[in-house]
């Protein structure tokens, strides 16, 4: 079986409030990509084996596919092999998909008896992106993550992903990050979306985790800056970064940005939002 793990964007992020669990309760549009890691799996007779692009029982899919077997109470025999599209530890959300997308996979591969609630319930423990990853859609996301509610006709904007070459540690982007009360107005935001109004929904967006990774690291600032200069509606970081993306209402306008910034950053990938919704049953 051949699957497909996408990468996701957070168009705006709030850090709301620090909770005693220590998880922050968030909020954030979360939106795949047609970027994608992609995963060949193949029943075994027994035992696990990980091929590939991986890191070992470090390695989400690793882990993942170790929980299921305890949530299960059975093993499951299974060869996968991994071909890394996604870059690692860019906020684009590659490991939590992954491991999502096996979920999903080893459900349909054995016929398992699990609904989407039951994969949903599987996933939670594994991290606060397990469960958008189940979905794979475009989705209003709060709560800690836990708290989805799909987002529909969303345009399928042209994407520009800068990356430059290093990573940022979510914890302490996290920790650093003083919590904004104030929620963002998803529902005006999502209006100028789907009119296609970026410039609109600009002032109406934030990432709150941005103000570390930009104090931290000014050269992030400098590439959101540039991709408005080359013409994007929308520039921001996605998660904790340190990726930037860029929205453009045309496919021309965004490759044109490409190839004028082609060989400046270490990293930089044409893309676009999937915005299919679909349904797991």
């Amino acid at each position: 079986m051949d699957i497909k793990a996408k990468a996701k964007i957070n168009i705006g992020l709030g850090v709301l409030e620090k909770l005693p669990s220590g998880y922050h309760r968030i909020e954030s549009l979360m939106v795949p990509l047609a970027l994608a890691d992609e995963l060949r799996l193949k029943k075994l007779d027994r035992g696990f084996e990980l091929l590939g692009d991986h890191f070992g029982e470090e390695d989400l899919v690793y882990k993942t596919h170790e929980h299921m077997e305890e949530v299960l109470e059975g093993e499951i025999p299974l060869q996968v092999e991994i071909h890394k599209k996604i870059p690692v530890g860019a906020g684009l959300g590659g490991g939590s998909a992954d491991g999502a997308a096996l979920i999903r996979a080893v459900r349909d591969l054995y016929d398992l008896p699990l609904g989407l609630w039951d994969l949903l319930e599987i996933s939670e423990p594994l991290g606060a992106d397990f469960p958008y990853c189940i979905l794979s859609q475009p989705t209003l996301c709060r709560g800690i993550g836990d708290q989805l509610d799909p987002a529909e006709n969303l345009p399928n904007y042209p994407v520009l992903l800068v990356n430059p070459g290093f990573s940022i540690s979510t914890q302490e982007a996290y920790e650093k990050t003083l919590p904004n009360p104030k929620p963002m107005d998803y529902e005006k935001i999502m209006a100028c979306l789907r009119e296609g109004d970026l410039e609109g929904a600009r002032p109406l967006l934030r990432n709150d985790l941005e103000a570390y990774a930009f104090s931290t690291y000014p050269q992030l600032e400098e590439i959101r800056d540039r991709l408005y200069k080359e013409g994007a509606g929308l520039a921001m970081m996605t998660g904790s970064g340190p990726t930037i993306f860029g929205l453009f209402t045309r496919e021309e306008d965004r490759d044109q940005a490409y190839d004028r910034l082609e060989g400046a950053y270490p990293v930089l990938i044409k893309s676009q939002i999937d915005g299919w919704l679909h349904t797991y049953v």
